[in-house]
């Protein structure tokens, strides 16, 4: 018997050093891309494919397609705090901004908080270990905040209006 030769390892233990060799490689790589408030942002725009581009020239299927919840919640801090469907209209507002004005942003950051002012809009983030995340509650105009609340009552009452399904 050779003295050169590996040990046999089980399957379980192979398969166990793959997936936390995986998982310390992802958990640096999503700490890289929300290291700086630019950083965020950009994966943000990345995220929702407008980045270098305009929210109407992106392709018919990046506008039907939802973007990952695991990746908003790594972006957005208080993600997941409202209902979904204000959620998704606040986000909507904040990539379109940020879209329409990414030659042109302005950071500016101090100590464990930024803003990225996109044209009349103030994106607000929040460094948290290492990580810089959006607050949607902080950058939302009042005024915006009162329509998607109205958007979300129309919402509710025509979901509530639809006869239920028949099940066949």
């Amino acid at each position: 018997m050779s003295r050169n030769r590996p040990l046999p390892m089980p399957p379980s233990v192979l398969l166990s050093v793959a997936l936390g060799a995986l998982a310390c490689g992802s958990e640096r790589e999503e700490r890289l891309m929300t290291a700086s408030p630019k950083q965020t942002v950009s994966a943000l725009l990345r995220l929702h494919d407008v980045e270098g581009k305009l929210p109407e020239q992106r392709d018919k299927e990046a506008r039907r397609t939802s973007a990952d919840p695991r990746q908003l919640k790594l972006l957005i801090a208080d993600y997941g705090e409202r209902d979904s469907f204000v959620d998704d209209l606040y986000i909507g507002f904040v990539v379109g901004a940020l879209a329409r004005c990414q030659d042109q942003l302005t950071i500016n950051h101090k100590g464990d908080r930024a803003t990225v002012k996109a044209g009349n809009v103030t994106v607000v983030l929040q460094q948290d270990n290492d990580r810089f995340r959006i607050l949607l509650a902080e950058s939302i105009p009042q005024a915006i905040k009162d329509r998607a609340a109205a958007e979300k009552i129309k919402f509710d009452r025509a979901k509530s209006a639809r006869p239920p399904r028949q099940i066949p």
